[in-house]
């Protein structure tokens, strides 16, 4: 599976391949209206980016702004369909004028590439999810799951830190029973019959990391424990 991060291309390329390409439509109306239609679908996806704070906004701004103007121009206002996309593409401009509507990258969103990549992996992970991804204890067991923390006011550091582990334990409790139908069980046998819970790895975190086989009187074994009993 390839993950793909989606870079914002510098505006002023931007604006010279757009006015390339209206230049290269034509004298005929359809095929004008067509290249404007292009143009339009290419702002609203360009309005989509987070920018680098080092472009600024008012570059950007003026950039998509100025593809509007040059793709409208071109347009035939004698026709009702020309008019139509001519009004989409002022609305578009107009738009630009909202102090949120043009995007920068804030320092939270500058994370490296490893970074960028482990969180967008996780939430394709839960949104698709397969049969590996299920299989995996990091992400469901009680051991490897991030905590809460107690204490009062103040105990996390920014509303991002609590959200993220918000989800991690939703994403956990949410599809617990698919991974305990792919997880071994335990097949200890006591009063109630076969005890049936899911074998977790073992943990430092729940005093189980020191737990050695019970058989070596029988096999002989004396390697440490894999995985215990819930």
């Amino acid at each position: 599976r390839w993950l793909v991060v989606w870079i914002p291309p510098p505006i002023d390329l931007c604006v010279a391949v757009v006015r390339s390409f209206l230049n290269s439509s034509g004298g005929n109306d359809d095929a004008v209206l067509a290249s404007a239609e292009t143009v339009l679908k290419a702002v609203r996806r360009l309005l989509m980016f987070s920018w680098s704070p080092d472009v600024g906004k008012d570059v950007v701004k003026s950039g998509l702004t100025d593809i509007c103007f040059d793709a409208e121009s071109k347009l035939n206002k004698r026709k009702k369909d020309h008019r139509e996309v001519s009004l989409l593409l002022m609305t578009e401009a107009d738009k630009m004028e909202k102090p949120w509507a043009i995007r920068l990258k804030t320092t939270l969103n500058q994370d490296t590439d490893a970074d960028v990549a482990e969180e967008e992996s996780a939430i394709v992970d839960w949104k698709s999810p397969s049969v590996a991804w299920l299989s995996d204890p990091e992400s469901f067991s009680p051991y490897s799951c991030p905590q809460f923390k107690v204490g009062g006011k103040g105990v996390y550091e920014t509303p991002e830190e609590y959200l993220e582990i918000v989800r991690k334990l939703w994403i956990a409790m949410a599809f617990s029973d698919g991974h305990a139908a792919l997880s071994p069980t335990c097949r200890s046998h006591g009063s109630n019959g076969v005890c049936g819970k899911v074998l977790w790895p073992v943990s430092a975190r729940n005093n189980t990391a020191h737990l050695h086989c019970r058989n070596k009187r029988r096999s002989g074994c004396t390697g440490k424990v894999t995985f215990c009993c819930s």
